[in-house]
């Protein structure tokens, strides 16, 4: 229960910091109950999703790497991908500029392909912007995460949830 807590407060600061982003919800209208589908379907895999989210939430960085993990489990921006987007996107919007937490660190050391989707979940919102806004958003997300974002970064790079038809 207090993972969704958690949750709704990110999204309202999300709103507040992205107001352009669909109101703080890039992934969509998202509910209590898609919430709790996707800590069951976690749960299948073996991780307990409101349990580390609330590590994650108190800056346990092994806890992040956990939740990471679970991006390799989707293919497609399916309703769970959706959910799980848009908690990796307010979990850097709640940790990303934390001075105690260095949340880049924790996506650099995940192994190319977790580190690739980690990425474009956090990208994502930014292709849901007009075509005008959107090269100003790419340039101030890689001016405020330079590490997390690199000039190299490409979005859906090998990445078949989010690859160009």
């Amino acid at each position: 229960m207090k993972i969704l807590v958690l949750l709704i407060v990110s999204i309202v600061t999300s709103s507040l910091v992205q107001g352009k982003l669909s109101d703080g919800e890039p992934y969509g209208n998202i509910k209590e109950a898609d919430v709790e589908r996707l800590a069951a379907f976690a749960k299948k895999q073996g991780v307990d999703l409101n349990a580390e989210m609330e590590a994650v939430y108190n800056k346990d960085a092994a806890a992040l790497a956990r939740v990471f993990r679970l991006s390799i489990l989707f293919t497609q921006l399916d309703l769970n991908a959706r959910i799980y987007g848009q908690i990796i996107y307010s979990s850097l919007l709640t940790l990303g500029e934390s001075k105690e937490f260095d949340y880049s660190a924790v996506v650099n050391a995940q192994n190319p392909n977790i580190k690739q989707k980690i990425r474009d979940f956090i990208y994502y919102p930014i292709t849901q912007l007009k075509s005008t806004d959107l090269k100003k958003a790419d340039e101030e997300l890689r001016k405020h995460y330079p590490i997390l974002f690199p000039h190299d970064y490409t979005f859906g790079r090998n990445n078949p949830i989010f690859e160009a038809p």
